[in-house]
C-alpha cells in the first residue's frame, strides 16, 4: 500500500472509531469503516484496500450495518477491480488525491483584502502542519468532472499541492 493511502487509512480509521457509533473492522486486505450518523463516503468505506482483499467479508460487513459496501480501490490493483466489475460493483466517480512536501505556504499577491473565511484556512493548516514537523501533506477531493464545479480543487492547487492520482470509488449494488 502506498503511503498515501496508508496515512488516509490511519486518519479515517481514528475518526470512525471516535465517533459513537463508529465502527473500524479489519479484513484480508483492507479496513471497513461504518458510521451510521454521519452517512458519507468517508467514514462509510473500505480503506487500507490492498489486491488480495476479502471482498466477501467486506461485502457482509456492510450487509449487517445496513450501509451500503464502497471500496476505494488505489491505482495498480487491475485485478482487484476486475473482479468487483465481475461482481457487479459500479465504478463511481473518483477522487484526485494531492500531496505537497514542507516547503511553506504560498503567498498569493493580491489587492483584495482577506476577511476570515474557509477559504482563507489552507496556509494556516499547512503552517501548524509544517510547525509540527510533517513533511508530506495529503488531501483529496472528487476528481474533475466535465463542468462540474471545480472550487475545491482549484483552491487545493492554489494551496501548493500536486495531483498524486485519481482513486476510484467502486460502490455494490443493493
Amino acid at each position: 500500500m502506498n503511503e498515501l493511502e496508508r496515512v488516509e487509512a490511519l486518519a479515517y480509521r481514528s475518526a470512525a472509531e471516535a465517533a459513537p457509533d463508529g465502527l473500524a473492522h479489519d479484513v484480508r486486505g483492507g479496513v471497513c469503516l461504518a458510521v451510521e450518523s454521519f452517512p458519507t463516503s468517508a467514514l462509510n468505506r473500505v480503506v487500507a484496500v490492498e489486491g488480495d482483499l476479502d471482498v466477501d467479508a467486506a461485502v457482509a460487513f456492510y450487509a449487517e450495518t445496513g450501509l451500503a459496501c464502497m471500496v476505494s480501490a488505489p491505482p495498480g490493483l487491475d485485478e482487484l477491480e476486475r473482479e468487483l466489475g465481475e461482481r457487479g460493483f459500479t465504478r463511481e466517480a473518483g477522487w484526485m488525491k494531492f500531496e505537497r512536501g514542507a516547503e511553506p505556504p504560498p503567498e498569493l499577491a493580491t489587492d483584495l483584502r482577506v476577511e476570515e473565511t474557509r477559504d482563507a484556512e489552507p496556509g494556516r493548516r499547512i503552517q501548524k502542519a509544517l510547525e509540527r514537523g510533517l513533511r508530506r501533506l495529503t488531501v483529496e477531493t472528487g476528481a474533475r468532472l466535465g463542468d462540474r464545479s471545480a472550487e475545491s480543487y482549484r483552491n487545493i492547487l492554489r494551496a501548493g499541492f500536486r495531483e498524486a492520482y485519481v482513486r476510484p470509488n467502486w460502490t455494490a449494488s443493493r
